[in-house]
């Protein structure tokens, strides 16, 4: 089973069939729709998320950038039925990516961490990820038709350049002194494995981060104005008109 490290977050998974299609589940989320924009022209078919917590806007906001490049699915993971009419035409799915996180690290004894270093479990979020992993590691040694990757992901930052999508801001994580704890990845790995590294420096990310913080603003006050939800294509279409 392959183990690295990677810039974009969990997606929860991501599920390659022999097929150009690409199944994305939490591709909504923030990382999940960076993923999306990253894949989709890579053949990307399908997009599923049930919008739990992420808003319909997102995926207005991947239409605006990609137009109908893309199909979504409206569908919970854990629905039986629903999977079972995604994965229509795609039988033999068996190269999973789990999206797991660079927290299966705990507090590293070294930094940059890669993926050799020792995991631990300090809290039940972290507990979940590698619990997920030990299945996953399972489920390969017991049936070789199985090519599992588990990406274990640093926390993201930034914008899509358009301004169009972003998340809620994460918050610094601190020691119980009031250090702030570091954490950076060896992206060795990365670079061998997938041909990937990190590209965008601090000002680009600060730069896109600011420009989707003020379409924000702009979407907050036509939402204020007309009494709407922010996140609605109604907000969103309006501010970008100019219409405030």
């Amino acid at each position: 089973m392959i183990e690295a490290l990677s810039f974009a977050g969990s997606v929860h998974s991501v599920v390659f069939s022999m097929s150009p299609s690409i199944l994305v589940t939490g591709g909504t989320g923030y990382i999940g729709s960076h993923t999306v924009v990253e894949l989709v022209n890579s053949g990307l078919k399908v997009v599923l998320g049930n919008l739990t917590s992420s808003p319909p806007s997102v995926v207005d906001g991947l239409r605006r950038i990609f137009g109908e490049r893309f199909s979504f699915v409206e569908a919970d993971v854990r629905a039986p039925v629903a999977l079972d009419r995604v994965f229509q035409g795609h039988a033999g799915v068996r190269r999973p990516v789990f999206g797991s996180s660079a927290t299966a690290y705990g507090d590293p004894q070294a930094v940059p961490v890669d993926g050799t270093a020792p995991r631990w479990s300090t809290n039940p979020y972290v507990q979940t990820k590698l619990v997920c992993e030990d299945v996953l590691r399972s489920l390969q040694a017991a049936d070789a038709r199985w090519n599992i990757a588990v990406l274990r992901y640093l926390k993201p930052a930034g914008a899509h350049e358009s301004g169009l999508m972003r998340d809620k801001p994460v918050p610094l994580s601190y020691r119980p002194g009031g250090d702030e704890v570091s954490c950076h990845s060896d992206v060795r790995v990365s670079r061998a494995a997938l041909g990937w590294a990190a590209g965008p420096g601090l000002e680009r990310i600060c730069m896109d981060a600011w420009r989707w913080q003020s379409r924000r603003a702009r979407w907050d006050e036509v939402a204020l104005r007309n009494e709407v939800d922010p996140d609605s294509a109604e907000a969103r279409t309006t501010s970008m008109s100019g219409a405030l």
